[in-house]
C-alpha cells in the first residue's frame, strides 16, 4: 500500500465551520468527520479559540 500525498484520510474530531469573520459554528450532532485526502491541497491549523469562548 502506497502512503503519501493523495492517499489516506483525515479524522477530524469535534468539527466546526469557520466563517470569514472567524466565528466558529459547531455542527450539531456531529462528533467526528472522516475526509478522503484526494481532493485536499493544503491543511491550515488554527488557534484553538473555542475553549476560550467556553470559559
Amino acid at each position: 500500500m502506497a502512503i503519501g500525498p493523495g492517499t489516506g484520510t483525515f479524522f477530524i474530531a469535534d468539527p466546526a465551520w469557520i466563517h470569514e469573520n472567524g466565528k466558529e459554528e459547531r455542527i450539531p450532532g456531529v462528533k467526528s468527520i472522516l475526509v478522503d485526502t484526494k481532493g485536499i491541497k493544503w491543511v491550515e491549523f488554527l488557534e484553538n479559540t473555542w475553549e476560550k469562548e467556553d470559559e
